[in-house]
């Protein structure tokens, strides 16, 4: 056996389970004019205006009608907020792929966007697996993304997360390896993006016509888009394990 490099790429959780999270306004019991935003108006008939704007419009969501319209669109703005940065956090995104490839193997990846329960328990089976040959797995901003995704996602679906994988809150660094973490050599909020490390090194960069942003979109889309993601996500694995190799990991 040999060290493995591994990605994973995430997505928006349906509508249905973003809204659990969704907290709806309380109608407002009275006007209160010195709550009324004003900006950095300065003129009386100009507050005035302002304040007359904000009672009119409060006496308007006292009517059913008008309040059960301004529900529907505070919902409405709420899940197009979310959804825009939902793939990042683990509260309101979901595994969609894992990819991972040994030296001297084929590129391998699991991935099924209807089970991700599936996903997540095969990944740890295959950690432990690779845990036992005493080689480790490298990711590209793994302790700062990959791995703190795929333990709160496992936490939240109530998937065993191999006990050997944390040590006192931190991941086992003996076992778990990081290029990022090893360019920056520890130091704080220091980023560097795959692909720069990459041309770097000379070595071919991440693949065109898809991103990190497009992957949830073209992996639920056409079979053409799909295929493309998953190229994307092989790529980026190959990219991690070439620079962990002239690393010295």
């Amino acid at each position: 056996m040999a060290i493995m490099a591994a990605d994973i790429e995430t997505g928006a959780q349906p509508d249905a389970d973003l809204l659990r999270l969704y907290e709806p306004p309380e109608r407002p019991k009275e006007f209160d004019p010195a709550r009324v935003e004003v900006g950095r108006a300065t003129k009386k008939e100009t507050i005035d205006k302002k304040i007359a704007e904000a009672k009119a419009e409060f006496e308007l969501l006292q009517k059913d009608g008008p309040w059960a319209a301004h529900c529907e669109q505070h919902q409405a703005a709420w899940l197009t907020k979310t959804r825009e940065k939902a793939a990042l956090d683990p509260l309101t995104g979901r595994v969609l792929a894992i990819g991972w490839q040994r030296k001297g193997d084929e590129f391998v990846a699991t991935h099924c966007p209807g089970d991700e329960h599936d996903i997540l328990a095969g990944w740890w089976d295959v950690c432990s697996e690779q845990f036992e040959t005493g080689d480790g797995i490298v990711f590209h901003n793994g302790y700062g993304f990959d791995l703190p995704f795929l333990t709160r996602r496992s936490w939240l679906l109530d998937i065993p997360v191999p006990t050997w994988m944390l040590s006192r809150g931190r991941f086992n660094q003996d076992f778990f390896l990081d290029t990022m973490a090893a360019w920056t050599m520890g130091k704080f909020n220091e980023f560097v993006k795959l692909d720069t490390l990459a041309k770097a090194f000379g070595v071919e960069g991440k693949l065109k016509g898809c991103t990190g942003a497009d992957f949830a979109r073209m992996f639920l889309g056409t079979p053409k888009e799909k295929a493309l993601a998953l190229r994307y996500l092989e790529q980026d694995v190959k990219i991690t394990l070439r620079l962990a190799q002239l690393m010295g990991m």
